[in-house]
């Protein structure tokens, strides 16, 4: 939908007749543009989104979540065809099957239905890479198949483990279980619940109806015939240890062509809760960058083979021995999602130049591949540093006595971090981009006080020159936003070295 206002052409997104997101073109209506249909976006792309007007023409689409209906597909071919639109971006996970179907309708090539179904199957996606991680062990977990839990159990062949609902994304249904009994409690409690268990079937049902003969056969193959599983047990990769997690991103074309296109690292806490994410990372030395690619490239080529095309995606994937230049790094995948990460284009610009969403758009469009990408970039060395950092907050329990330390339970998040400040700092440059993921006034819930990886009331982006000067404006602003201690949140030995060998002017 679309309104005249002073400032360029109004779009709008409305879903079941609710205005869910608006933008102003920055656009005169004459200019000659390519025209692109764009799902749903999110709040923090809304800036992107209308510097990239400039150049394209948007066309809105906002299909129901989880509607993938031949109806939905058809309503939304007609619209876009009538508008001169000529591919769809889906910018989000949500939207990866949307993306698909409709560049299909379009007339283009796009993610094959099996390869949308391995993607968003944390089972599938490890059968189709077992051989590239022979250390890596899974079982399938199949309540649907197998009525006595016990005999499901036996099939694990170590303890702790981790169990994970296949199909469910952004960390739900993941569990570390210590013992048999902890595993047969969270599938009792599956079977119990008719409502997760539909909401799992409909998600498949509405991929396999349209896989042809030949992904059904590949499927069969993938699974001994006998379908995707709700739920599979790994081999636990214990973070404290010796892994660093980090998120790959790539991109690939019609034709199969794979590109490296960019690479942040996730940082962690002392109590592993995550205090954000970095580019070029820290911990993954340059004399590892060719062993990296291989890694990735030959993850990649596993998932064109299943039909993945003309699309972004990312890995999420662990490295140890990253940061020792003499040593042999170990890659493991963790999973991959059918999209880039957007809130990481602040990060790649500041550290490269980079606009994600024009590569994104020029991929859909015209299926060409990025010139130069990030990783190019940080292959050849001299970037800047770019920065998301994560205000997380949590009760602080002393891990020996189990004594409540820090109880946020009950407080406003405007109690436990300026806001006021963060808005001062984004208004006078300090802060690239803020996301807020809570308002001042919101009232913390016991389950957000008890979250294990604490609950993110914003996420701010930083720049710096280098890793040191980053550091230390990073710990200088956290310092001052944050009004609750988090004395167990205590920072990494490496990122405290960093802050210290950085100049003065790093410092707020």
């Amino acid at each position: 939908m679309v309104a005249a206002s002073e400032s360029g052409k109004e779009l709008k997104w409305v879903m079941d007749g609710e205005v869910v997101f608006t933008m102003h073109e920055h656009a005169e209506p004459a200019e000659s543009r390519p025209v692109l249909g764009v799902i749903t976006p999110q709040e923090y792309m809304r800036p992107e989104l209308e510097q990239l007007s400039q150049e394209i023409e948007i066309v809105p689409v906002a299909p129901g979540t989880i509607d993938w209906s031949d109806e939905t597909i058809a309503h939304w071919t007609r619209v876009l065809k009538e508008a001169g639109a000529t591919a769809v971006l889906g910018l989000a996970q949500k939207d990866a099957w949307h993306h698909a179907l409709l560049n299909q309708a379009l007339g283009n090539v796009s993610l094959s239905s099996l390869c949308y179904l391995v993607a968003m199957s944390k089972f599938l996606q490890r059968a189709v890479v077992a051989d590239l991680m022979p250390d890596m062990w899974f079982v399938p977990i199949d309540p649907n198949l197998e009525e006595d839990s016990n005999i499901l159990a036996e099939t694990v062949p170590e303890w702790p483990c981790m169990f994970k609902n296949t199909t469910l994304s952004r960390g739900d249904g993941i569990y570390k279980c210590d013992t048999p009994e902890e595993m047969i409690e969270i599938i009792e409690l599956y079977r119990k619940d008719e409502d997760l268990q539909n909401r799992i079937r409909e998600m498949d049902d509405g991929v396999v109806r349209r896989l042809d003969d030949a992904q059904r056969s590949r499927l069969d193959e993938l699974t001994d015939g006998k379908g995707p599983p709700p739920f599979l047990c790994e081999k636990l990769i214990d973070m404290t240890v010796e892994w660093i997690e980090y998120c790959y991103e790539g991109c690939v074309n019609e034709d199969g062509t794979h590109k490296c296109y960019g690479i942040t690292e996730k940082m962690y806490f002392e109590d592993a809760s995550c205090f954000g994410r970095v580019t070029p990372p820290v911990n993954l030395h340059p004399a590892h960058i060719a062993r990296a690619e291989k890694f990735v490239s030959d993850v990649a080529s596993r998932f064109v083979d299943v039909g993945y095309r003309r699309q972004f995606f990312n890995l999420d994937v662990w490295i140890s021995n990253g940061n020792d230049e003499n040593a042999t790094p170990r890659f493991l995948l963790c999973e991959l999602n059918p999209r880039c990460v957007h809130s990481f284009q602040r990060m790649y610009r500041a550290a490269y130049g980079n606009n994600m969403y024009r590569d994104n758009a020029n991929l859909v469009l015209e299926d060409q591949l990025p010139e130069q990408s990030p990783w190019d970039l940080w292959s050849a060395g001299g970037a800047r540093v770019g920065c998301i950092m994560f205000i997380n907050v949590k009760n602080q329990v002393d891990s020996e006595s189990g004594e409540v330390v820090v109880d946020i339970e009950g407080r406003k998040a405007g109690n436990l971090a300026d806001f006021a400040l963060v808005n001062e700092l984004e208004k006078s440059g300090e802060l690239l981009q803020v996301r807020r993921t809570r308002t001042a006034d919101h009232v913390m819930t016991r389950e957000e006080g008890r979250s294990n990886p604490g609950t993110t009331l914003m996420q701010l982006w930083i720049e710096a020159d280098t890793h040191e000067e980053l550091a230390a404006k990073e710990m200088d602003l956290r310092k001052r936003i944050y009004k609750v201690e988090q004395p167990f949140s205590k920072y990494p030995a490496y990122w405290l070295e960093l802050a210290a060998r950085a100049p003065l002017r790093a410092m707020g």
